[in-house]
């Protein structure tokens, strides 16, 4: 299955069949006809990989959500718009992902971004139940 050009490689697996499959550190990746090469490679492999860590480095992040300036849409609004529109606004549609897929990269910043606006919902909202309670007292 591997061949003698294989150097230094951590970690191999292949959970479907593969016929030939060849690793060189400095060189390629090739597994069934399909080549890898090193930086700025693209990966065309139609099956499942299996690792350990994916390190993915990026320009941007979503922690504008807790500047001063950002306005959280309104959770009237927000309501209105998952009835409209069944996604959450700035998440790609189910059809769009299945059509062009997704990046791993650019969901996680989204998701990381509803996350972010969450907690200033949850937030929001426990100062509006402190204040209730207060106002009981």
């Amino acid at each position: 299955m591997v061949g003698n050009d294989v150097t230094a490689i951590h970690d191999i697996t292949a959970n479907h069949a593969v016929n030939t499959m060849n690793a060189n550190v400095n060189g390629t990746l090739t597994v069934n006809g399909n080549s890898y090469l090193g930086s700025g490679f693209v990966c065309t492999y139609d099956g499942h990989v299996r690792t350990r860590e994916v390190r993915v480095t990026q320009t941007g992040w979503s922690d504008f959500v807790f500047s001063e300036d950002y306005k959280l849409m309104p959770l009237s609004q927000l309501e209105k718009y998952i009835k409209n529109y069944r996604h959450l606004p700035e998440i790609p549609t189910e059809s769009e992902v299945k059509r062009d897929g997704v990046s791993i990269s650019e969901m996680n910043i989204m998701m990381l971004q509803k996350i972010e606006e969450l907690t200033l919902y949850i937030i929001d909202l426990q100062k509006q139940i402190n204040e209730l309670k207060c106002q009981q007292k």
